[in-house]
C-alpha cells in the first residue's frame, strides 16, 4: 500500500508540473522508468545446475536464480519444484516461500536470490541405457500494477459551449507496460448524461493485457492456492481492478461473483471490478456514479488504475540420465 501511495503522489506531481507525462501529440502515455516494462519475477536455472546429463544413482546440483524485475515488492511468494519421481528425487523442500523487493528509482534491477538444492537420480531399468526426465519449477506470487494517465473531461455533451476548451477529449493508448507482467494497454473515455439534468457521468473502459508468459490468479486465493499447490482451474486468468479519477473512487464492473462462482471468496472493496482474461486480454468499465456538474466545464484530471492479481509461471528442463 505504501508503494501505491508513493506512486500516486509522483503521478500527481507530474500532473501539476506537466513534466513528461505525454509524448507530444501522439497521446501515448510514457510511464516513469520504474513503472515501465512487462516483467515481474524472473526464474532461471543457473548454468549446468542441473546439468544436461547425469549418471544414474548420482547426486546433482540444482541452483535457481529468482529476481524481481518488476516495480512491486513480492511479499507472498512460493515456488514448487516438480520431478518425475520414477526417475529422480529432490533432496530438500519441494515447496518454499520467498519474498523479493522490486525495482526502485535507486535500484533498477530488483532484488535477486539464489536457491541451492540437490537432486538424485534413481537406478535406470534393466536394458535401458539412457532416458530423458523433466524437472520443473513453478513460482506463484501476489503482484500488482499501477498505471496513470491525464485524461480530458468534457462536460459539454452536445458541443454547445461558447468558451475555448482547455483540452480535447480522446482515448488514451499506453505503451511499454507498467513494470509488471500485466498492464493497462488502452483507456476509452465516454461522457454520458447523469440522473440529474445538470450532471454528466464519466465512464472509462480500461483494457487489460497479460504480457508475460504466466497466468494470473484471483488475488483473494493467492495465499492458500500458491502455498498448498491446490489452484482451482476456474481461479486462473482473473484479476482485480480499482480505479479513481483524482480523489474520486470509480465503480468498476463486473464484480467478483459475476466472474467466479466460489462462495469461499468474498469481495473486499465493493467498488472493485474483476475480469477473467480470454487469450490474455480483457476489459472492465469504471464509472463515476455520483457524476460531475456541467458547470465544471472542460478540464484535465489524473486517472489512476490499480491492478491486483496472483501470478503463476513455470520453467522446465530436460535432463538425460545415463547408465553407469
Amino acid at each position: 500500500m505504501k508503494k501505491k501511495n508513493i506512486f500516486s503522489l509522483c503521478i500527481f506531481l507530474l500532473f501539476l508540473t506537466g513534466c513528461g507525462a505525454f509524448s507530444g501529440s501522439s497521446n501515448t502515455i510514457q510511464a516513469p522508468e520504474v513503472h515501465k516494462g512487462s516483467e515481474g519475477l524472473s526464474i532461471q536455472f543457473m548454468q549446468n545446475a542441473p546439468p544436461q546429463s547425469v549418471y544414474e544413482e548420482t547426486n546433482f546440483p540444482l541452483l535457481l536464480t529468482l529476481q524481481n524485475k518488476g516495480a512491486t515488492d513480492i511479499t507472498e511468494g512460493w515456488f514448487t519444484i516438480g520431478v518425475e519421481q520414477s526417475n529422480m528425487e529432490l533432496r530438500g523442500e519441494a515447496v518454499q516461500s520467498f519474498s523479493l523487493l522490486g525495482r526502485t528509482a535507486s535500484d533498477n534491477y530488483g532484488e535477486q536470490k539464489i536457491v541451492e538444492l540437490r537432486g538424485h537420480t534413481k537406478k535406470l531399468p534393466i536394458n535401458t541405457q539412457r532416458l530423458e526426465s523433466v524437472l520443473s519449477v513453478t513460482a506463484c506470487y501476489a503482484y500488482s500494477t499501477d498505471a496513470s494517465a491525464d485524461v480530458c473531461i468534457d462536460t459539454d455533451l452536445y458541443g454547445l459551449a461558447k468558451y475555448e476548451k482547455a483540452c480535447q477529449m480522446r482515448n488514451i493508448a499506453m505503451s511499454g507496460g507498467q513494470g509488471a507482467p500485466v498492464g493497462v494497454s488502452k483507456v476509452d473515455i465516454e461522457i454520458v448524461p447523469g440522473e440529474e439534468q445538470n450532471t454528466v457521468i464519466p465512464q472509462f473502459t480500461i483494457y487489460l493485457e497479460n504480457m508475460g508468459t504466466g497466468q494470473t490468479l484471483v488475488p483473494e486465493a493467492v495465499a492458500t492456492a500458491c502455498s498448498s499447490r491446490s489452484i482451482k482451474s476456474e481461479q486462473y486468468n482473473i484479476m482485480k481492478v480499482e480505479a479513481s479519477l483524482f480523489e474520486y473512487e470509480l465503480d468498476c464492473n463486473p464484480k467478483l461473483k459475476e466472474v467466479l462462482n466460489d462462495p469461499t471468496l468474498q469481495q473486499g472493496n465493493e467498488k472493485a471490478g474483476y475480469k477473467k482474461l480470454m487469450q490474455k486480454k480483457g476489459s472492465v468499465t469504471c464509472t463515476l456514479q455520483e457524476g460531475i456538474s456541467k458547470a465544471r466545464g472542460t478540464y484535465t484530471s489524473p486517472l489512476m488504475v490499480h491492478l491486483e492479481y496472483g501470478y503463476a509461471d513455470t520453467i522446465s528442463k530436460r535432463i538425460e540420465i545415463k547408465k553407469k
